[in-house]
């Protein structure tokens, strides 16, 4: 058929068909070449065995092309509802993309610190609810309140006994600092975020790059 031809399903099904008579073709063409090798082992001259074997690697070669065939086949087949479904794919795309810049919410996202959102969407194969996942990032992710460090001469203010600053920004403690950037980092709250003893929270604000000081 024409490259620029739109192909059939029936098309599509017939181009299959062909390919596996072809297979069947060069597969009994190999099988005979092969056991013409062998049964002439014994007999023939080298100069006969390696033209023997030159044909054997010649049909081989010719069966495995049809099977890359049969399965570019078999890919064309299945992706075929697919490909007709393409326009009204990426109405549905774009329909959702615009329900995001037309989100009143979404215009809070830079005041709150938010800079950039990447969502990952997985729709189970069984029907079941798709499951939403979103990584925020941007300066004022991963920041928390942290308790007030008493000034030079001040009495009123306290400072968090085991506090630590991290890039300038100051916890109530070293676990507190490794929880809220892990959380941060990984896109997911912080009480998902299992404690980590002193040694592996700095270990791990260590390898991140981060500056830890006691605050």
């Amino acid at each position: 058929m024409p490259d620029n031809d739109t192909p059939t399903m029936e098309q599509l099904e017939e181009d299959l068909a062909e390919e596996r008579a072809a297979w069947d073709e060069r597969t009994k063409t190999h099988k005979t070449a092969l056991k013409a090798f062998e049964a002439a082992k014994t007999t023939a001259t080298t100069e006969e065995l390696i033209e023997l074997a030159t044909a054997v690697k010649l049909a081989a070669g010719n069966v495995a092309n049809s099977e890359s065939r049969i399965a570019k086949c078999n890919r064309a087949i299945e992706g075929f509802e697919f490909a007709q479904k393409q326009g009204e794919r990426n109405e549905a795309i774009a329909g959702t993309v615009q329900l995001l810049r037309d989100d009143v919410a979404a215009q809070l996202f830079p005041e709150l610190g938010v800079t950039k959102l990447v969502f990952t969407v997985e729709f189970p194969e069984d029907g079941s609810e798709p499951t939403v996942a979103c990584k925020p990032t941007g300066p004022g992710v991963g920041v928390q309140r942290v308790a007030r460090v008493s000034g030079s001469g001040g009495s009123n203010g306290f400072k968090s006994a085991g506090a630590v600053t991290v890039e300038g920004t100051e916890y109530r403690s070293l676990n507190a600092a490794y929880m809220t950037l892990r959380a941060a980092k990984d896109g997911i709250p912080v009480e998902d975020i299992a404690a980590a003893n002193s040694e592996s929270a700095m270990r791990w604000l260590t390898k991140q790059g981060y500056s830890v000081a006691t605050a």
